[in-house]
C-alpha cells in the first residue's frame, strides 16, 4: 500500500556518524526539577538526535521517567529548557507537542475496535475520512495487526494490545514517541519478541524514540545510545557497546552487566593500555582512558566472561594476574560460573563456556585469574 504524499510521514534523518554534525530533535537545557526541597533533576543538558532510538536507563528513582513525563508535558520544569524542533515547548500543554506516549498501561478503549482506537487520534485532528482511514490502515500494517482490525482491546492478548497502542501512537506521525517501560508487563519470552519488534518499528518509521526502562538487557538489545541516570544525573551517555566496555564511572560499571571491579594503582603507561598493581596483589595490563596516568588511583574492570582461569602452579608463570580461591562452581545453562575469593576477602565471579572450564579443581581449591589486555578497562577511583 502506497501513502498519498498527504498523509506520508516526512522521513526523519537517519542515526548519524558520531563524526556527522548533531540534528537535535529534542534538547534539554540545564532542565533541573524539584519537588519542595527534594531536587530529582540536577540541571540536566542532554540533545536528542533525529532518527535515533535514545533509552534513558538506571535504577528507581534515578529522574529517568520524571525526564519523560517533563519531555511530554505532564510535568514542568523548575528551571530551564525543553525545546522540540528549536521551539521552547517547556511551559506547553502536553496536546500542543509533537510527541506522544505509550505508558505501562496501554490506556486502549475497551467499547472500541482496534481500528477505532488507532483512528482516534486522527479524527481528533479532524482529518477528513478517507485520508483517516488511510492511515490507521497504514499504522496497523506496520504493527502487523490488520487482521485484528475488528477485535475489541478485551480479545487481544498483551504483545497485541502493546501493538495498538504502539500504532495508535504513531498515526499523527510524532516528531518523537516516548515510551515508559511499556514492556514491563509482558512475560519473558513476549518480551524478547517485543524488544525486536519495537526496533524493527523503529527503523521502519525513521521517528526518534526515548524509551525508558531499568532493564539492562532491554536497552542494550535496543538502543542507539543509552543514557545512564542516577540521582538525577546523567553519569554517561554513549552506544550500548561503549556504555558496557568503556564505563566512565564506578556506578556505570556496577550498573550495566557484572563487572569485577579491582582497586588498584597505575604503575606505567603504553600507549592506550595501563599496567595496574592491585592492592591485594597481582598485576595485570588494561585499556584506559587518555587521562589516566601513572600513579593515578583506579579501579580494574573485568567482565566475567572475559577472565580465563588457570591451575594456580601454572597461572604463577603466567604475564599477570592473580590467585584467588574457588568457592562454588554453578552450571547456568549455556556458561559454568565460577565464584572466587582473593586472600582480602573480596569476590571475583568468572563465566565459562563449558568447553573452556577447568578441569580437576575442587572447591577450596587456588587457581589463577587471567585476562588479555584489551578486554580489561579501568575506572578512576572515586568516580
Amino acid at each position: 500500500m502506497s501513502l498519498s504524499a498527504e498523509t506520508r510521514p516526512v522521513p526523519a534523518a537517519p542515526y548519524r556518524d558520531r563524526n556527522q554534525p548533531a540534528d537535535p530533535v529534542i534538547k534539554l537545557e540545564r532542565v533541573r526539577k524539584a519537588y519542595g526541597n527534594t531536587v530529582v533533576l540536577h540541571e540536566l543538558d542532554l540533545d536528542v538526535e533525529r532518527g535515533e532510538f535514545l533509552t534513558l536507563l538506571g535504577p528507581s528513582g534515578c529522574g529517568k521517567t520524571t525526564t519523560l513525563k517533563m519531555i511530554a508535558g505532564f510535568e514542568t520544569p523548575s528551571a530551564g529548557r525543553i525545546l522540540i524542533d528549536g521551539i521552547d515547548v517547556s511551559a506547553s500543554p502536553p496536546y500542543s507537542r509533537p510527541v506522544n506516549t505509550v505508558f505501562q498501561h496501554y490506556a486502549l478503549f475497551p467499547h472500541m475496535t482496534v481500528f477505532e482506537n488507532v483512528a482516534f487520534g486522527p479524527r481528533t485532528t479532524g482529518l477528513n475520512r478517507d485520508l483517516t482511514k488511510e492511515r490507521v490502515t497504514h499504522a496497523l500494517a506496520m504493527v502487523n495487526m490488520s487482521v485484528h482490525a475488528a477485535k475489541k482491546p478485551g480479545q487481544l492478548s498483551g504483545g497485541q494490545q502493546q501493538r495498538v497502542a504502539l500504532a495508535r501512537a504513531l498515526v499523527n506521525y510524532p516528531k518523537a514517541l516516548l515510551l515508559d517501560e511499556p514492556l514491563s508487563a509482558l512475560d519473558v519470552n513476549l518480551r524478547h519478541t517485543m524488544q525486536l519488534e519495537l526496533k524493527r518499528i523503529q527503523r521502519e518509521v525513521n521517528t526518534t524514540f526515548i524509551f525508558v526502562t531499568h532493564d539492562q538487557e532491554e536497552a542494550m538489545t535496543m538502543s542507539s545510545r543509552i543514557a545512564v541516570m542516577n540521582e538525577g544525573y546523567i553519569e554517561q551517555l554513549d552506544t550500548p557497546e561503549e556504555i558496557y566496555l568503556r564505563p566512565k564511572t564506578q556506578f556505570v560499571a556496577n550498573f550495566v552487566g557484572r563487572a569485577n571491579l579491582l582497586p588498584g594503582q597505575v604503575k606505567a603507561r603504553n600507549g592506550g593500555e595501563v599496567m595496574v598493581e592491585l592492592d591485594s596483589g597481582g598485576f595485570g595490563p588494561a585499556a584506559a582512558p587518555d587521562a589516566v596516568m601513572p600513579g593515578d588511583r583506579v579501579l580494574l574492570m573485568v567482565r566475567p566472561g572475559q577472565i580465563a582461569l588457570l591451575p594456580a602452579d601454572q597461572g604463577r608463570l603466567s604475564a599477570h594476574g592473580f590467585a584467588a580461591r574457588l568457592r562454588t562452581r554453578d552450571f547456568q545453562g549455556t556458561v559454568f560460573r565460577y565464584a572466587l575469593t582473593r586472600s582480602d576477602g573480596r569476590e571475583v565471579i568468572a563465566t565459562l563456556l563449558p568447553q573452556h572450564q577447568l578441569a580437576g579443581v575442587s572447591i577450596v581449591d587456588e587457581v589463577w585469574i587471567t585476562w588479555d589486555a584489551p578486554h580489561a578497562w579501568v575506572v578512576p577511583a572515586g568516580t
